[in-house]
């Protein structure tokens, strides 16, 4: 599969607002399965739901992904999320996110899966008292 076929999902992805969540029915099948350290959903409306809920979470300030790589109906890219929590309780500072995308397209084109893979941690670790626990955990498994 040509990275092509990507192209269109991967810049809806980029320029992505609260206001075109809807526009997901374009892009992706009705069973489409999302999967990321949070979530593992089947079907276009619970993939709605996470992207409403992230919006409901966090500003995104930036979203930018790599050129996809592509074999057969698999295409891959990185990623980079800018974001700023909503939530008095956690820290308003703008923060990043690097992970990396695996995306399943059918015979026509559409998004079949969509799996997400970053490091959870970086979320736990900006969680007031939660954090300290995370840190001080990560730091005993790297000197262990």
């Amino acid at each position: 599969m040509s990275p092509d076929v990507a192209a269109p999902y991967l810049q809806f992805l980029t320029t992505l607002t609260p206001d075109g969540i809807g526009e997901l029915d374009r892009h992706c099948a009705p069973t489409v399965r999302f999967r990321d350290p949070f979530h593992d959903t089947a079907g276009i409306a619970a993939y709605r739901q996470v992207l409403r809920s992230m919006y409901e979470a966090m500003d995104v300030d930036e979203f930018t992904v790599t050129p996809p790589v592509c074999a057969g109906p698999v295409c891959h890219f990185e990623w980079t999320l800018r974001y700023r929590f909503r939530s008095p309780m956690l820290p308003r500072a703008s923060s990043v996110i690097q992970g990396a995308s695996r995306l399943l397209f059918d015979a026509d084109g559409w998004v079949t899966a969509h799996t997400d893979y970053w490091d959870a941690g970086l979320i736990y670790e900006r969680v007031p008292g939660l954090g300290l626990l995370v840190r001080g955990l990560k730091g005993r498994i790297a000197n262990a």
